[in-house]
């Protein structure tokens, strides 16, 4: 038995909503910001007294390929009282 024909003319239903480089940065800010908040209450939890300007330095050098150990034992020893 021959498969049924196929319509390639027959319109979609659900087209895709094309990926647009400001979709991608929104996305990509809103994970950050996540990712960011997540972070902070960990570092609450655990009395680290981390700002989340600090937070996201961090994050940042760490992204950078900065050692987390090297700047965790660098923000212990340098941080405000």
């Amino acid at each position: 038995m021959a498969p049924p024909p196929t319509h390639s003319h027959s319109p979609s239903t659900s087209a895709p909503v094309p990926a647009t480089a400001d979709n991608a940065a929104i996305t990509k800010q809103q994970a950050a910001s996540q990712a960011v908040q997540i972070l902070l209450e960990i570092s609450a939890l655990l009395n680290c007294r981390l700002d989340k300007q600090t937070m996201s330095i961090a994050i940042s050098l760490i992204e950078q390929d900065v050692n987390p150990e090297n700047l965790a034992k660098w923000i212990a020893a340098n941080s405000r009282d």
